[in-house]
């Protein structure tokens, strides 16, 4: 990996020193040829959180999104609320993993999610300025 980067398996990850906009985040990461984080299993979001954690980081932009005509405003339950989300690549969340959503969560409304150094996810607008975490 390069400097700055922290392997684990065959990918490194960039965990950003700066907070912005998932946009920008997005831009960024590109900018590094790479993409925000795409969690494929309870390992790898372990590994994340323990990440986040060392850095004494509260919560950083992962890839995950749901595109804005897909958020429903109105009669949609929390099982409504967590279908459509993909990761970059239009890829759907893994069979392998049980999604990290935080109680009640998502909220709605919003397309954009942070882990938390918790291990949870939580939707977020996009607006919103947060480190950041790259992967290759």
């Amino acid at each position: 990996c390069p400097d700055g980067w922290y392997k684990w398996m065959n990918t490194c990850y960039y965990l950003s020193a700066t907070k912005d906009t998932r946009s920008n985040a997005n831009n960024s990461c590109h900018g590094m040829h790479s993409h925000l984080a795409h969690i494929e299993s309870d390992d790898e979001n372990t590994f994340l959180t323990e990440l986040l954690k060392s850095k004494y980081m509260t919560s950083a932009w992962i890839g995950l999104y749901k595109p804005e005509d897909l958020l429903v405003w109105y009669n949609c339950d929390l099982s409504c609320r967590r279908q459509g989300w993909t990761w970059p690549g239009n890829a759907s969340i893994s069979s392998k993993m049980e999604p990290k959503w935080a109680q009640d969560e998502p909220t709605g409304g919003m397309s954009c999610v942070r882990l938390e150094n918790t291990g949870e996810w939580f939707d977020k607008q996009c607006s919103n300025r947060y480190n950041y975490i790259c992967e290759k």
